[in-house]
């Protein structure tokens, strides 16, 4: 069920005081135009916790129309159902044979027809074909502190680097021992070999970026170039096929702030040396169809920050604005996918369960 609520109404969920003032400008590169926001608040089980399909689901994707998959880290699996969460056929396993996995997989992709696995304990990207079948692997040991992707045709795969490879993202060719083929955006500062968490929460905790939360990025492909999510600044960004930047945009900052807030509070009275509490404002980002949708960050524990869809149009446009309410025995959602009836299809970890709404 969905209900309305209106910018002109004050609501405590994001603001304390009511505030009156000029209408902030659409192309302004820190504000955005809220659009009237729906509250969704009913989903039905797709796929039940009392089902016991589900140990760790920890990614989905669409796979075709009809089906999806979803990525098991404790069951060493990809599970594929149809979209009455029917299961037809599973594929992986734990090990160390071909197209096994010794340890907690990771980066499910599926894209022409091919899946794509990432196997973190012997620094691999495997792929299947579209029963399951084994593929090929191709190295990824410099990646290897990397956890976001984007299968592209070709078996060429987008990578989000931090600021490593001097870009924020690259292209590489799975085909050809994982070669780097482009380099997409300029990162900010300083990237040493490794990350320095103590200085990062150092730095967090008194209200500023080190490079990393300010080059870490979530990949998207797109027509005619690529779609980055900047995770430490809220801010979404389309570089062309030269890599050149064309647009950017933040997310509202009624959603920036309190996250930020509440980063910045854990770092400075909460976290223990030489460990961080990161800042990120998106789980999930993603495209589908004409519209790109960010799941933002969710804080159960914390009062006032609740889980955001925010949708956006290929401008750069924010479109539809979407507060996920949920129970104090759910947990938050951790990806997703949009049908083509537009219904959102979501993991709920915490619960082993898939659910879905209409969007």
């Amino acid at each position: 069920m969905k209900k309305y609520f209106f910018l002109g109404i004050c609501v405590s969920l994001f603001m304390s005081a009511c505030g009156t003032g000029d209408s902030p400008n659409a192309g302004d590169h820190n504000l955005s135009v809220l659009p009237d926001t729906l509250y969704i608040d009913q989903f039905s089980e797709v796929i039940t916790t009392e089902s016991g399909l589900l140990a760790t689901p920890v990614g989905m994707v669409p796979v075709g129309d009809d089906n999806f998959a979803i990525l098991d880290g404790n069951l060493h699996r990809v599970l594929v159902f149809d979209n009455s969460g029917d299961k037809k056929f599973e594929f992986g396993g734990s090990g160390s044979g071909p197209g096994e996995w010794e340890m907690f997989p990771s980066g499910l992709n599926y894209t022409d027809n091919t899946f794509m696995v990432f196997n973190s304990g012997r620094f691999f990207f495997n792929l299947y074909d579209n029963e399951g079948d084994f593929i090929s692997s191709s190295p990824a040991s410099r990646f290897m502190s990397v956890s976001n992707f984007r299968l592209l045709p070709d078996k060429k795969l987008l990578v989000n680097t931090a600021g490593r490879e001097d870009a924020l993202a690259i292209v590489i060719d799975l085909s050809n021992e994982s070669e780097i083929i482009e380099r997409i955006g300029t990162p900010t500062g300083e990237i040493g070999d490794m990350r320095d968490i103590e200085s990062e929460r150092l730095a967090l905790a008194e209200g500023t970026l080190k490079p990393y939360h300010k080059n870490s990025a979530i990949v998207e492909s797109g027509d005619g170039g690529y779609w980055l999510f900047m995770n430490g600044l809220g801010e979404l960004r389309f570089y062309d096929s030269d890599g050149e930047l064309k647009l950017s945009k933040s997310i509202p900052e009624s959603i920036k702030e309190p996250i930020f807030d509440m980063v910045v509070r854990r770092n400075r009275d909460d976290a223990r040396p030489h460990t961080v509490f990161n800042l990120s404002y998106a789980l999930v980002f993603k495209k589908f169809g004409d519209k790109l949708y960010v799941l933002t960050t969710a804080y159960p524990e914390v009062e006032d920050i609740y889980q955001n869809l925010l949708v956006y149009s290929t401008d750069g446009e924010l479109v539809q604005r979407y507060l996920i309410m949920r129970d104090e025995n759910e947990s938050m959602l951790y990806d997703f996918f949009i049908t083509a009836n537009n219904e959102m299809v979501a993991l709920e970890v915490m619960n082993s369960r898939v659910l879905k709404t209409n969007l």
